[in-house]
């Protein structure tokens, strides 16, 4: 019978843990670079339909900023799960600041130019 290796949770030092936070990294960036240019277009091309229509540029920045959909952790989860509310609560907060840069860029005339987050 092969024995199955443990799985720690609460190995936030040493390899385990910076094993985790890598595979968690890859995967925000993953969904970022999937996602991410996507959403910047969407909300710039209606921040830009709405400007042209005449709107005020405080209405359009409130009719259009995401808030962030977090999930909340609970002492019950698993590593697992605790790591997919990780990587969605980042992910989601990251598209929102996508979004509220394309609302920006398009009130200010800016060229469309989407760039990914800072390091990813």
């Amino acid at each position: 019978m092969r024995r199955r290796k443990l799985y720690r949770p609460n190995a936030i030092h040493g390899a385990d843990g910076e094993f985790r936070q890598e595979q968690i990294d890859s995967a925000v960036a993953s969904y970022l670079r999937a996602d991410g240019a996507r959403t910047y277009h969407q909300s710039y091309e209606a921040a830009k339909r709405k400007l042209e229509a005449g709107e005020n540029s405080e209405k359009i920045r409130q009719a259009l900023h995401n808030e962030p959909d977090l999930q909340t952790y609970s002492g019950e989860d698993s590593p697992p799960t605790s790591d997919y509310k990780k990587i969605h609560n980042r992910v989601q907060h990251y598209l929102s600041r996508i979004a509220d840069q394309a609302v920006d860029d398009a009130l200010l005339g800016r060229p469309s130019n989407y760039q990914s987050p800072p390091g990813y």
